[in-house]
């Protein structure tokens, strides 16, 4: 695929993703501001851990673009450069579950009802991610 085009179909793949990166945080920070009295120390720090690895895909993605736009690289250089981060991005969203698992499943206490809707909805959000960058990676392969 020319640089060009593969630039594209990046830039409109990479806006969808910062959009649910962003929402997952926009989540966890309603859940900690509203619910903040009712959630216990493990709790929060399963909420800091998502907002943690939503907030390093993010920094990670920005990194890839700075460095995409003051670099000269191949179109093999630059595929495997999407593909070395997204499958980065993967691994953040494996420790975003892996937290929102853990509140889902009252391994670190108690949720409340709208607390447990806005978990699995953090949880959607991570399966579209997760959806997408496996989308990409299956275009990549044909």
């Amino acid at each position: 695929m020319k640089k060009q085009a593969l630039l594209e179909h990046y830039n409109q793949w990479e806006t969808r993703v910062f959009v649910l990166l962003a929402t997952i945080i926009g989540q966890v920070e309603l859940l900690s501001l509203r619910y903040d009295n009712l959630l216990n120390e493990d709790q929060k720090k399963c909420l800091t851990g998502i907002n943690h690895q939503a907030s390093l895909g993010i920094a990670y993605w920005c990194e890839l673009n700075d460095g995409i736009h003051k670099q000269t690289l191949s179109d093999d250089e630059l595929d495997a450069l999407y593909i070395s981060k997204i499958h980065d991005l993967i691994g953040r969203l494996s420790g975003i579950r892996s937290y929102c698992e853990l509140l889902g499943d009252a391994k670190v206490g108690h949720l409340k009802a709208k607390q447990s809707q806005l978990v699995n909805e953090v949880l959607a959000e991570v399966d579209i991610v997760r959806e997408c960058c496996n989308d990409y990676l299956d275009i990549r392969r044909t």
